[in-house]
């Protein structure tokens, strides 16, 4: 389930992020979203600078699917858009990019992806935040609290971390392949059968 305000550009990425291709087709696959995605608005009324209330909105998915995500979420049984509100204060606090009337200016888009990725990851394994606090008064961050992690990482033990690598699958060519790629194959994926 996906709460957003009033601006219709969150719908259509949405509904973009989160399709499926569709198999057995002749051709392209076609993309297909996914049934049980729910997204629901929540559009502010104004009067002058005033908010006066809330309209919400069920935009995609079944009556039925929203109000289940919506009572079996902890926390969560009114529609706001305060998390989504908060992790783009995050954004916009720590990416100067972001951040309203700046001069700093993005030249690429592959830097504004690794610095979201960047803070993203800070936010959810190095800040503790004060409504994940469990009963006994300890802090969580939010990958301790999806039972990614159990414990606060540092920034630096964050940096250090080694991801393993995927396995590495020969390339798919056609002919015959040549004996630098054979060793290669023979070194890293013995399991593979040589054609």
């Amino acid at each position: 389930m996906f709460v957003t305000d009033g601006l219709k550009t969150y719908i259509d990425v949405v509904r973009k992020a989160f399709r499926t291709s569709q198999s057995g087709t002749g051709g392209r696959p076609r993309l297909i979203g996914w049934p049980d995605l729910v997204i629901a608005q929540v559009v502010k009324q104004y009067a002058g600078r005033a908010v006066t209330g809330a309209l919400h909105r069920l935009v995609e998915g079944s009556v039925q699917m929203f109000l289940t995500l919506l009572w079996t979420t902890p926390g969560c049984q009114v529609l706001n858009t305060a998390f989504i509100e908060r992790l783009n204060g995050t954004f916009r606090s720590r990416l100067a990019v972001f951040g309203r009337r700046t001069r700093m200016l993005a030249r690429r888009v592959a830097t504004v992806e690794q610095g979201m990725y960047l803070v993203g990851t800070l936010y959810n394994f190095c800040c503790a935040h004060s409504s994940l606090g469990l009963a006994e008064g300890r802090q969580q961050t939010p990958a301790m609290a999806s039972g990614i992690t159990d414990h606060v990482w540092s920034v630096s033990e964050l940096l250090h971390y080694r991801v393993r690598p995927l396995r590495w699958e020969p390339p798919a060519r056609r002919g015959r392949r040549s004996r630098a790629l054979r060793a290669l194959i023979d070194r890293w994926c013995p399991h593979h059968r040589l054609a």
